[in-house]
Protein backbone atom coordinates (compact mmCIF):
# COMPACT_ATOMS: atom_id res chain seq x y z
CA UNK A 1 0.00 0.00 0.00
CA UNK A 2 2.84 2.41 0.68
CA UNK A 3 4.15 1.90 -2.85
CA UNK A 4 0.77 2.82 -4.22
CA UNK A 5 0.62 5.93 -2.05
CA UNK A 6 4.09 7.00 -3.20
CA UNK A 7 3.18 6.62 -6.86
CA UNK A 8 0.10 8.79 -6.39
CA UNK A 9 1.94 11.55 -4.55
CA UNK A 10 5.18 11.73 -6.55
CA UNK A 11 3.67 12.74 -9.90
CA UNK A 12 1.72 15.57 -8.28
CA UNK A 13 4.83 17.15 -6.80
CA UNK A 14 7.11 16.16 -9.66
CA UNK A 15 4.83 17.56 -12.33
CA UNK A 16 4.17 21.04 -10.92
CA UNK A 17 6.92 22.51 -13.14
CA UNK A 18 5.70 20.51 -16.14
CA UNK A 19 2.16 21.80 -15.57
CA UNK A 20 3.18 25.47 -15.38
CA UNK A 21 1.69 27.28 -18.36
CA UNK A 22 0.70 30.91 -18.95
CA UNK A 23 0.36 33.57 -21.61
CA UNK A 24 2.42 36.74 -21.75
CA UNK A 25 4.03 39.16 -24.20
CA UNK A 26 7.60 39.92 -25.17
CA UNK A 27 9.00 43.33 -24.36
CA UNK A 28 11.86 45.04 -26.19
CA UNK A 29 11.41 42.77 -29.23
CA UNK A 30 14.19 42.64 -31.82
CA UNK A 31 12.44 43.87 -34.97
CA UNK A 32 14.72 42.04 -37.42
CA UNK A 33 14.02 38.70 -35.71
CA UNK A 34 10.33 39.44 -35.17
CA UNK A 35 9.91 39.92 -38.92
CA UNK A 36 11.01 36.32 -39.53
CA UNK A 37 8.35 34.81 -37.24
CA UNK A 38 4.78 33.62 -37.65
CA UNK A 39 1.98 32.44 -35.36
CA UNK A 40 2.61 28.93 -33.93
CA UNK A 41 6.42 29.26 -34.18
CA UNK A 42 8.10 27.83 -31.10
CA UNK A 43 10.62 29.90 -29.16
CA UNK A 44 13.19 28.70 -26.63
CA UNK A 45 12.81 30.19 -23.14
CA UNK A 46 16.05 30.90 -21.27
CA UNK A 47 17.36 32.87 -18.30
CA UNK A 48 20.08 35.43 -19.02
CA UNK A 49 21.90 37.11 -16.12
CA UNK A 50 21.25 40.83 -15.77
CA UNK A 51 18.43 40.63 -18.35
CA UNK A 52 15.87 38.12 -17.08
CA UNK A 53 13.88 35.51 -18.95
CA UNK A 54 14.20 35.79 -22.72
CA UNK A 55 12.72 34.11 -25.78
CA UNK A 56 14.95 32.97 -28.64
CA UNK A 57 14.34 31.67 -32.14
CA UNK A 58 17.16 29.86 -33.96
CA UNK A 59 19.65 31.13 -31.34
CA UNK A 60 18.57 34.76 -31.89
CA UNK A 61 16.96 36.76 -29.10
CA UNK A 62 13.38 37.72 -29.94
CA UNK A 63 12.62 39.65 -26.76
CA UNK A 64 12.34 39.66 -22.98
CA UNK A 65 9.46 37.75 -21.39
CA UNK A 66 7.17 40.16 -19.53
CA UNK A 67 6.95 39.12 -15.89
CA UNK A 68 3.56 37.73 -14.94
CA UNK A 69 2.90 38.09 -11.20
CA UNK A 70 2.87 34.73 -9.40
CA UNK A 71 4.18 32.91 -12.48
CA UNK A 72 7.65 34.35 -13.12
CA UNK A 73 9.23 33.25 -9.83
CA UNK A 74 7.95 29.70 -10.39
CA UNK A 75 9.18 29.73 -14.00
CA UNK A 76 12.68 30.79 -12.94
CA UNK A 77 12.71 28.22 -10.12
CA UNK A 78 11.66 25.45 -12.51
CA UNK A 79 14.21 26.43 -15.18
CA UNK A 80 16.91 26.45 -12.49
CA UNK A 81 15.81 22.92 -11.52
CA UNK A 82 16.15 21.75 -15.14
CA UNK A 83 12.67 22.02 -16.65
CA UNK A 84 12.84 23.18 -20.27
CA UNK A 85 10.18 25.60 -21.51
CA UNK A 86 8.99 26.76 -24.90
CA UNK A 87 7.05 29.84 -25.94
CA UNK A 88 4.52 29.26 -28.70
CA UNK A 89 3.56 32.43 -30.57
CA UNK A 90 -0.18 33.03 -30.17
CA UNK A 91 -0.42 36.46 -31.80
CA UNK A 92 1.93 38.66 -33.74
CA UNK A 93 1.68 42.32 -34.71
CA UNK A 94 5.00 43.02 -36.44
CA UNK A 95 4.34 46.70 -37.37
CA UNK A 96 3.62 47.52 -33.71
CA UNK A 97 6.29 45.17 -32.29
CA UNK A 98 3.86 43.02 -30.33
CA UNK A 99 4.40 39.30 -29.85
CA UNK A 100 2.23 37.24 -27.49
CA UNK A 101 3.36 33.78 -26.44
CA UNK A 102 2.12 30.85 -24.39
CA UNK A 103 4.83 29.43 -22.17
CA UNK A 104 4.70 25.73 -21.34
CA UNK A 105 7.06 22.89 -20.56
CA UNK A 106 8.56 21.04 -23.52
Amino acid sequence: MSGMSGSLISPIFGSSCEMLSFETVLIKPVTAVLQTLKIHDVLQIEIVSNVGVIAKFNSQTVGIVLAVPSKMDKLIECIDKGTVYKGTITSLDIPNGVCSIKISAV
